[in-house]
């Protein structure tokens, strides 16, 4: 009997560590740089790159609080951010890219700043590349002829709309000065949830006539935002636009926007699990990333010592 208990002992430990390994673990084609926020990360005012290189630097004081993965990164909205530098395409806004993120807030007092920057040309209008909350754009071909509430207004063409995304992808150009690309998107943040948002630049379309274009995409929870009263794909660039665009000449500023160097409009949340690809992931894979909860390390949900304890104890 005993040896039969040891032997179905030994069957539920294979198990486990078989389900251990096929945990699901985040897309790694790509990637170029992860910040996971977790405290072991953490030292000094640095965050690790645990995939690349690129160590973030801490302004500000925010906090080390409990995230979606194990610890995430709080933000109090009133000068806290974490400066983004040599991100490759996402740095240069030169080539397709890919920036993911999970964010936790119920703040509704005015619109906030989850990443954004501007830079001339594009910035004599305000405008710029990046995502904002609450956030809205008072030009006429985005939201209508009626424009929303005009207080309060952080930035001369960006004002506060509750339950609004503003996506952004203006890029400067040697040609054409500055790209306009923007779309606020209805879809509520603020709810003291967690949310798994993806910023996507250049992916590849297809028309029916078989033209070839670059297209932006913004995922919220698995779901691909269409731009009002546009059909999707949306934000569409040809190749030859794409040759065009001037890089960066600024890092990016997460949890706030970096106007030319000066920081503003700061998130006030939680911000958890960011990563950065140097090209346009799938809908597919967006999927894989947002269902799985292992990062880039298999983390079993029980340890096998405490399995192995409860199984012992059992009998």
């Amino acid at each position: 009997m005993k040896k039969r208990i040891d032997l179905l002992i030994l069957m539920l430990i294979s198990i486990t560590m078989s389900g251990i390994a096929h945990a699901g673990t985040v897309i790694t084609d790509g990637l170029v740089s992860y910040w996971t926020f977790d405290l072991n990360h953490i030292e000094d005012g640095i965050i690790e790159d645990v995939w690349g290189k690129n160590d973030a630097i801490i302004k500000g004081n925010p906090k080390v609080t409990g995230g979606l993965i194990r610890q995430g990164l709080e933000f109090d909205g009133a000068g806290d951010y974490v400066v983004l530098e040599n991100l490759g395409n996402l740095q240069t806004r030169t080539g397709p890219s890919t920036i993911e993120l999970w964010v936790k807030t119920s703040d509704t007092t005015t619109y906030r700043t989850l990443f954004r920057v501007l830079e001339l040309p594009c910035s004599i209008k305000d405008k710029g590349w990046g995502l904002s909350i609450n956030a809205s754009w008072e030009s006429p071909d985005v939201q209508g002829p009626v424009r929303p509430n005009p207080l309060p207004q952080q930035e001369k063409n960006i004002f506060f709309k509750e339950g609004y995304l503003l996506f952004e992808n203006n890029r400067n150009g040697k040609r054409t000065r500055c790209r306009t690309l923007l779309a606020a998107v209805r879809h509520t943040i603020s709810d003291g949830k967690w949310h798994h948002i993806v910023f996507v630049t250049d992916a590849l379309y297809i028309d029916e006539k078989g033209t070839e274009w670059k297209t932006s995409n913004l995922y919220i929870d698995n779901i691909h935002q269409p731009m009002p009263s546009l059909p999707m794909p949306w934000g569409r660039f040809r190749d030859s636009d794409i040759d065009d665009l001037i890089p960066f000449t600024q890092p990016v500023y997460l949890g706030a926007t970096n106007n030319k160097g000066k920081a503003g409009a700061y998130f006030r949340g939680v911000i958890d699990e960011v990563r950065v690809y140097n090209r346009a992931i799938t809908h597919e894979e967006v999927t894989h990333n947002f269902v799985s909860r292992s990062g880039l390390a298999v983390e079993p949900t029980h340890k096998l010592s405490v399995a192995w304890g409860e199984l012992k104890t059992r009998r």
